[in-house]
């Protein structure tokens, strides 16, 4: 919606330094993985500290993130209520919303309406080709908690509230050692869990992956056998949404090519 008075991006900032596992030191300095600290420190300069929110709403449970679920929750009290809040992969997060917001009066007066999940993807994929990693942030309030807190009982039926795009540069001097590794007879590819539009302009950009080259989510490489893989490795250049399983099967189907494999 217009949101001429700033308060969705407020709102999403809001939830998502909550739906962290960081450390906000009393001098300000956040640590912890570096894309929840740009998170965290985002929220701090509009004055929404993450150690100040859980004093008012103090988290009583969470469901950490893992490589496979591709999200993360956290669960705080507020009044006589339970606020559910999610943040992870926008394409697996959108599964697991009925609703968005519509209007946010303030943050105990969310307004909402049906969930629009081929606009959300439209953004979702525009900031992809952009380069940049995108994070999506939903939540839900319950009177009370399920007796068993997991992600099946817990992370369904949620509200959108938006999208959080960041730039993760690759580190200086990876371009050029790409391009050394090229000279040298070395194939470089890339292995990310990050969405595919966004690997692939970080990849074309780095000479990673050139033309006739492919890439591959880890989705699809669930539906090849290894046999499949090892046959047609040597055609891609960049795997996106993979999980640690999904390395393991890379790493030896280029091995049973002949290939002697290194990780960095």
């Amino acid at each position: 919606y217009e949101d001429s008075n700033g308060k969705a991006i407020d709102y999403i900032l809001e939830l998502g330094t909550m739906c962290t596992d960081v450390q906000v030191q009393n001098n300000g300095k956040v640590l912890g993985d570096p894309t929840e600290v740009a998170i965290v420190e985002k929220a701090i300069n509009i004055n929404k500290n993450r150690n100040e929110l859980y004093a008012k709403y103090p988290k009583v449970n969470e469901i950490p993130f893992d490589s496979n679920r591709k999200m993360m929750t956290t669960i705080h009290r507020i009044g006589n209520k339970y606020r559910i809040i999610c943040k992870g992969a926008p394409d697996v997060l959108l599964d697991k919303c009925t609703k968005e917001v519509l209007e946010i009066v303030d943050s105990q007066d969310i307004k909402v309406k049906t969930l629009d999940k081929l606009k959300i993807k439209n953004e979702n994929e525009q900031m992809a080709h952009k380069a940049l990693r995108v994070i999506a942030v939903a939540f839900k309030d319950v009177t009370e908690l399920p007796s068993k807190i997991d992600n099946s009982t817990i992370e369904n039926n949620l509200t959108f509230v938006g999208l959080i795009g960041m730039i993760d540069p690759p580190r200086e001097g990876v371009k050029e050692a790409v391009k050394t590794c090229k000279t040298a007879g070395i194939k470089t590819v890339m292995i990310t869990g990050d969405h595919l539009e966004t690997a692939k302009a970080i990849a074309k950009d780095l000479g990673i992956l050139n033309n006739g080259e492919k890439a591959i989510t880890g989705q699809e490489l669930d539906k090849m056998t290894q046999e499949q893989l090892e046959k047609n490795i040597k055609e891609y250049s960049v795997f996106a949404r993979v999980t640690p399983e999904h390395k393991v099967r890379i790493v030896k189907a280029w091995q049973r090519n002949g290939a002697v494999v290194a990780m960095t």
